[in-house]
């Protein structure tokens, strides 16, 4: 294998940190459903995405890709304890409230389901490989490292929400994948609006549990 197709997966480390930042952001305005459509701006998006890193960091459950021949960085998944997930230490703009609203909307059964059961559940929130190398496996190894990860920690499943048809795909295709629950992007209302009724190219967002162990048999690993 030549050394330029080498890509290392590891932890996130505060070396790593603003450049994971960086391509979450760029990744999700340009290209994911919900930020993408509402033209969602850097001032409002790059601030939520650094506050969720720094959560990643401090609980140890992010993992990056790093290109072995320039030691970039070009993928970061950010991952959350969903028994002390994720909230916002920032004031949120409109258009940030409204995405919030509705995946609180999409998770709500997983989130009773959780709750009602045992095990440590690990939450996969955004997760984004750089433009330059797509098409090359890297989103499937970072969900690998992150299966791996929660194994070593002793959660028995990851839990989230996909929004894009291509992760989802990925997930749905996986041993041990159960989706919960699913909202069209078209039937969405909050209040008297459909905020994401002009989405296309993408008809959902799905909540979703994989099971580490299955996954983890099924990958020979």
């Amino acid at each position: 294998m030549n050394s330029n197709d080498i890509i290392h997966y590891q932890p996130l480390t505060a070396e790593y940190f603003d450049d994971a930042v960086k391509c979450i952001s760029e990744n999700f305005r340009n290209h994911e459903p919900l930020t993408a459509y509402l033209k969602v701006g850097e001032e409002e998006f790059r601030p939520f995405v650094a506050d969720m890193a720094a959560q990643s960091l401090r609980s140890e459950l992010g993992v990056i890709a790093i290109d072995a021949a320039s030691q970039r960085l070009v993928g970061a998944r950010l991952s959350t304890d969903a028994g002390n997930d994720f909230t916002p230490t920032i004031e949120l703009s409109p258009k940030m409230t409204t995405i919030m609203k509705f995946l609180d909307c999409v998770s709500a059964t997983l989130k009773q389901q959780t709750s009602q059961a045992t095990g440590k559940y690990l939450h996969a929130q955004m997760m984004a490989v750089d433009a330059n190398f797509h098409n090359r496996g890297i989103a499937k190894g970072i969900l690998l490292q992150t299966a791996l990860l929660g194994e070593r920690l002793g959660y028995s499943s990851i839990v989230g929400e996909v929004t894009n048809r291509h992760n989802k795909r990925i997930l749905s295709r996986s041993k041990g994948w159960h989706a919960c629950h699913a909202v069209r992007y078209e039937d969405y209302q909050d209040g008297n609006q459909t905020p994401f009724v002009g989405i296309t190219g993408h008809d959902d967002c799905t909540a979703f549990m994989l099971n580490i162990k299955e996954f983890l048999e099924d990958q020979n690993v």
